[in-house]
């Protein structure tokens, strides 16, 4: 049982270290094949910013997120004239179509007409 436990151990390590490799092979082809930013408009409110999110998500091949404001966790220094979230990040295919890209600059640019331009970070 103890050699069988042993010979385990081994295929264990040896599938690890693909994973690792393999894991290194696949970080390298997302950095080459998709186009990431990480855009902010000063003083957008939360729920706008889940609005954009939620329309941007309506276009093919785009993935989107929210980065939270870092806080203190202190009641007393909240304030509402700033936003709770940091920024929103979207990723999306090099090769996505233009008509795509042109939807998520108008979709862009309607927020910005409406709050604050967009920042890219």
């Amino acid at each position: 049982m103890r050699k069988h436990e042993k010979s385990w151990g081994v295929e264990a390590s040896e599938t690890l270290s693909k994973s690792l490799i393999w894991d290194d092979v696949v970080h390298l082809d997302i950095s080459i094949v998709m186009n990431r930013k990480e855009l902010t408009c000063h003083k957008l409110p939360l729920a706008v910013y889940r609005e954009v999110m939620a329309h941007l998500r309506q276009v093919e091949g785009v993935t989107v997120g929210l980065i939270s404001q870092p806080t203190d966790n202190n009641p007393e220094s909240f304030d509402y004239n700033q936003s709770q979230i940091k920024s929103l990040w979207l990723q999306y295919d090099r090769n996505l179509p233009s008509r795509n890209k042109q939807r998520i600059e108008e979709i862009l640019d309607y927020y910005a007409q409406r709050y604050n331009p967009w920042q890219e970070q």
